[in-house]
């Protein structure tokens, strides 16, 4: 027999992921470059992908995500604000996954809504293959999912307290450049 102990209303919750938020204080301090190499560790890939263009953007004066954006289409990339930036590379960072990024459009600012529909109505290609292409040819970033009967038996799906551990199945695994000025290919 069920009983019902509790309800409440719907609530939207933001993705789990990565805080926009930094702590300045110098014990939390590390690059953008390392923090990325953190997380592809941990499993979450997508997460350090963006923050892979994050440091590839603080590497060029915030020109790298805007390039890469440019890539995908005859459609001119707007201005955009930093949030927006950040905006921008959580976009490409979910089409290299394999997102469908059409599911998300009312999510999303109104200028980088209209540059996406604007993709989308010329028919660019925004398929993960094309945005991966991207990321090796302007940043040196390679990607590659490790064959599943490569992928080491007894892998579960654990919960540990209140949040989940990320063990992706395939693993996927991420190289990525240094980020240091010259080493882009920009």
């Amino acid at each position: 027999m069920f009983l019902r102990l509790l309800s409440s209303n719907e609530v939207r919750t933001p993705r789990g992921r990565v805080s926009p938020r930094r702590d300045g204080s110098p014990e939390f301090s590390t690059s953008s470059d390392e923090f990325a190499r953190i997380l592809e560790q941990a499993g979450f890939l997508a997460d350090a992908l963006e923050v892979s263009l994050e440091a590839a953007d603080e590497a060029t004066k915030f020109r790298s995500s805007k390039l890469l954006a440019s890539q995908l289409g005859n459609v001119d990339v707007p201005d955009l604000t930093s949030g927006e930036q950040a905006e921008l590379r959580g976009i490409l960072a979910a089409m290299a996954m394999g997102e469908d990024i059409r599911l998300v459009l009312d999510e999303l600012s109104d200028s980088l809504r209209e540059w996406l529909l604007a993709l989308l109505s010329q028919r660019a290609d925004l398929s993960q293959e094309h945005i991966l292409a991207l990321l090796r040819s302007l940043l040196g970033i390679e990607t590659s999912a490790v064959p599943h009967d490569v992928q080491p038996k007894g892998a579960v799906h654990a919960v540990v307290g209140a949040s989940e551990v990320n063990l992706p199945s395939p693993p996927i695994r991420m190289w990525m450049p240094s980020m240091t000025v010259g080493s882009l290919k920009l």
